[in-house]
């Protein structure tokens, strides 16, 4: 293929494209704190043609290693990334739209050109085609030149082997590109293009928003560069008159501050009434960027038991199957398990998995991470074997999570059995000499009541926080006054 430095020609199509691009990325890209360009290119007399070419726009803090410039160039093959702090230096993204074109440490690498060859765009409005799609926007724009200066598959393999033997070594082109942030796809890519990557400007945090005693809180966090008079966040909430009440508040008007981690924060409270649920609606500059459902964590139905409740009304079945007397062994576990799950702990069943005869039966954590290690007891005469060997696998646990560095996580063992109190009784004092606890069936009627509540997992946790747990006292705050603060 004959290339030549000629200009480009752009159809309408595709000056429409960029220029949608261009609207939005006219305040986005100003808000960012780097631009991040990742490039592989062909040298070819004297010429570098682009391959292909990712340009990110990234709004916060990254890794301190991909703010470092890097290249290898070998055999005319050349790939790199290369930072820009859009604070202290200029970036003409006006050139890469117009031509195809970017500038490098004053070198320019150029999308392949051919005499009579056009410049195709396309805009992405939503999100990239290989990105997940979500309820926040990622747009990114594509400019494509349409065949690529062939990479010889010979070369590439001998490529392959020599960044093995560099002085900085690559494991081949996989490591090699992605160090550089690219992916391994752009090889098997005949055509050449170049990505731009618009990150969000500001975003809702969903993990420190909620509604709490009728009011909104939500955090939104921002690039230091963003105007906050050009941000705006949206409320619509619906109460029990099924009326629906939609409004915004401006940027300017919330109280920013510094985090550390180089971002800006400000808090959002609005009151919304009786609704345990609203959306929150972010844009920047007039343009759309997320759309978050926020809730009432006391007031918000299980998602597990709304979907149960198709197939159990009431989740009663599930009641019935975990109290049954003939409900035992491998079965039991299975519906303890499930229970467990659907009341927010994230379980992991063991007991039916065969190679994995020295692991628990359950193993049970808390959304902050606390652990629960459970074993079931069949019959109440082999509880001493039971109690002992769950004893060995909780300090197993606890030496492994040691060596890994995970020595702050909390494991609690439990002992869980279908036998009344009083059969339970002798093995207490056993119990609390391992450290363990041990509970019946006082404590699964308890437990079954409380599917049809919305518990906190946590709370239910600090139940086992004393190393013997009578059944009786055991999850005694399930099925109590709404003024309990754990039940709704």
């Amino acid at each position: 293929m004959a290339l030549a430095s000629v200009p480009f020609q752009i159809s309408g199509h595709a000056q429409a494209e960029i220029d949608r691009f261009r609207a939005l990325a006219e305040h986005w890209a100003s808000a960012a704190q780097h631009a991040i360009v990742s490039y592989l290119a062909i040298e070819d007399a004297g010429a570098k043609w682009l391959h292909w070419a990712i340009v990110r726009y990234v709004y916060e803090t990254v890794r301190p290693s991909l703010l470092e410039p890097s290249v290898v160039e070998l055999d005319g093959i050349v790939v790199g990334r290369v930072p820009i702090d859009l604070a202290n230096a200029s970036f003409d993204l006006d050139r890469i739209l117009r031509t195809g074109q970017i500038e490098i440490d004053g070198e320019f690498y150029t999308l392949p050109q051919t005499e009579g060859n056009s410049l195709g765009a396309t805009f992405f409005a939503d999100s990239h085609p290989q990105v997940q799609p979500s309820q926040a926007r990622s747009p990114a724009l594509m400019l494509s030149a349409g065949r690529s200066p062939n990479l010889d598959q010979r070369l590439l393999r001998d490529f392959e082997h020599r960044v093995r033997s560099l002085d900085a070594p690559y494991d081949g082109m996989a490591d090699l590109l992605n160090e550089h942030l690219l992916p391994i796809a752009v090889m098997q890519r005949t055509d050449a293009a170049i990505e731009i990557l618009l990150e969000r400007p500001a975003e809702t945090v969903l993990g420190d928003s909620f509604i709490g005693d009728g009011k909104l809180s939500a955090k939104i966090v921002a690039s230091p560069r963003v105007d906050p008079s050009l941000l705006k966040v949206g409320v619509k909430y619906t109460s029990d008159t099924q009326k629906a009440t939609r409004l915004s508040v401006g940027g300017a008007t919330l109280g920013w501050t510094d985090q550390d981690d180089g971002l800006i924060a400000a808090r959002v409270e609005q009151d919304v009434g009786d609704a345990p649920v609203c959306q929150v609606f972010l844009s920047y500059a007039g343009h759309h960027i997320s759309r978050w459902w926020v809730g009432d964590p006391m007031r918000l139905p299980s998602q597990r038991a709304a979907f149960l409740a198709q197939f159990d009304k009431n989740l009663a079945k599930l009641r019935e199957e975990l109290l049954s007397r003939d409900s035992r062994g491998h079965p039991f576990e299975r519906v303890l398990a499930l229970v467990l799950e659907e009341l927010g702990f994230d379980c992991m069943y063991l007991g039916e998995v065969s190679h994995l005869q020295e692991a628990p039966d359950i193993y049970c954590e808390t959304p902050t991470r606390r652990v629960a290690v459970i074993e079931c007891a069949a019959a109440v005469t082999n509880s001493s074997e039971k109690l002992s060997k769950l004893h060995q696998r909780v300090l197993r646990i606890k030496d492994s999570f040691a060596v890994q560095r995970l020595g702050n996580v909390r494991v609690n063992g439990v002992l869980i059995t279908k036998h009344g109190d009083a059969e339970i009784v002798p093995f207490i004092e056993e119990a609390e000499r391992f450290g363990l606890a041990i509970v019946g069936l006082s404590a699964l009627t308890r437990l079954a009541d409380g599917l049809r509540f919305k518990i906190q997992p946590d709370t239910l946790y600090d139940e086992l926080s004393n190393p013997v747990q009578r059944s009786a006292d055991l999850f005694d705050q399930i099925g109590t006054s709404r003024r309990d603060s754990s039940v709704v």
